[in-house]
């Protein structure tokens, strides 16, 4: 089977003892009610989100989809860059790269060389986020999931079937 699979809905961050995902990991938020500043940190498997005394749940919600944000465009990037090395010898000029949300699928490719991510790909593992970038530059060749394809995905990621497996 050679199909990116739909995502799955954000998490919320609405509590103290929510879990949200990050590069395939569930972390949990700890939030710190009493600093004079606001900042988001990932250490030691936990979310620190440090926040004034009103920080709502709308206020740290917005703050996590802003790391989110920031994250999400450096790790697609060097996603992109590290799966595009294998793909020099395609012949095929270098997609543009943009990142939304999207509701029904973790990515796309148009035939105008568009590759669109979802945000919510953030939350997967690191390979399987190569995964879905290699899925997406073998359609640079090959506009659909046939056998030339699957052949294509094999030689460029012969783990793909691991990978699939992580989500």
């Amino acid at each position: 089977m050679c199909s990116i699979w739909p995502a799955k809905k954000s998490p919320r961050w609405i509590c103290r003892r929510s879990l949200v995902r990050y590069l395939g990991r569930r972390y949990r938020l700890k939030i710190d009610r009493y600093q004079a500043y606001k900042e988001i940190k990932l250490t030691r498997g936990f979310f620190h989100i440090q926040v004034k005394d009103s920080g709502s749940p709308e206020q740290i919600k917005q703050m996590m989809d802003s790391w989110y944000a920031d994250k999400t465009a450096m790790k697609f990037q060097e996603s992109f860059d590290r799966c595009w090395q294998r793909f020099n010898d395609l012949a095929a000029a270098k997609p543009l790269m943009v990142i939304r949300r999207m509701k029904k699928r973790w990515s796309s490719l148009s035939k105008n060389g568009r590759l669109t991510l979802n945000t919510d790909l953030i939350q997967a593992p690191k390979d399987y986020i190569d995964y879905v970038i290699t899925h997406e530059l073998c359609h640079l060749r090959f506009h659909d999931h046939g056998p030339n394809f699957c052949r294509l995905l094999e030689h460029m990621m012969p783990d793909w079937e691991r990978r699939i497996s992580m989500v």
